[in-house]
Order: structure tokens, then C-alpha cells, then sequence
């Protein structure tokens, strides 16, 4: 299976901190961070490959965290690796799309979410 065309994450009430430490051990190097605002823009590279990640606090409600790497050449082939391992490193609610995303396939709005214990089920989450 390839990788999906770029990742993204929602995190529950995670400091920005925490989310680049995590950062700073999934990828080879990170950049200084460039905040403006609610949003942290930053480069990692991964296997020689540059990726640009967005965060943006409060992206959806008060209490969700966007994280978007724009790239397919990530560690994770989907979102839901992507939230796996983000859980893992930094124990929280983590929402992510449950299917693997294709441009025109007819999309479901059908989210993944995993608790902050690990359990994981599937949600409707209005956009």
C-alpha cells in the first residue's frame, strides 16, 4: 500500500511544546518552529526527505490540535498510524479520518478515535 498524499491529526489540549518533542523523536531533524498566532509552521526531514508540518491550536473547537504534514513521505503509510503513534508518545485523545483518504473517491466523513487509555472506536465528527 502507498502512502497517503499528506497526514493530519487532531490532538485534544496538548501543548504545542509536547507535540514538537514528540516531533523531535519521530524525525531525523526538525527546524526552529515559526509561530504566528494559533499557528506553528516547521520543517522535518525524514529519510533525506523535507517535509513541511502545520499546527494549528484550536483548529477545530476549543480543544483540538491540527497536525499536517504535507507529504507522503512520512513514517506512517495513513492518518490512523499517524494518531497511533502520536497516542503512544504523548497519551492523548487523538482523532484522525478513518479511511485511507484518495482525492474523488467519495469519502466518508467517518473518524477514528482513540481515547486517552488506548481504546479506539469509530465517530461521526461534524466538520
Amino acid at each position: 500500500m502507498e502512502n497517503q498524499t499528506d497526514i493530519e491529526i487532531y490532538l485534544m489540549k496538548q501543548p504545542v511544546d509536547a507535540i514538537l518533542e514528540w516531533l523531535n523523536d519521530c524525525f531525523d531533524s526538525c527546524s526552529e518552529p515559526d509561530i504566528k498566532g494559533r499557528s506553528t509552521n516547521l520543517e522535518v526531514v525524514y529519510t533525506g526527505q523535507t517535509i513541511p508540518v502545520n499546527i494549528v491550536e484550536n483548529a477545530a473547537g476549543k480543544a483540538w490540535t491540527s497536525i499536517w504534514f504535507d507529504a507522503d513521505s512520512t513514517p506512517w503509510q495513513c492518518d490512523a498510524e499517524c494518531a497511533r503513534d502520536a497516542h503512544k508518545a504523548l497519551r492523548a485523545r487523538v482523532r484522525c479520518n478513518a479511511s485511507f483518504w484518495q482525492e474523488f473517491a467519495g469519502n466518508t466523513d467517518e473518524w477514528l478515535e482513540i481515547s486517552e487509555h488506548g481504546s479506539e472506536k469509530l465517530i461521526d465528527w461534524p466538520s
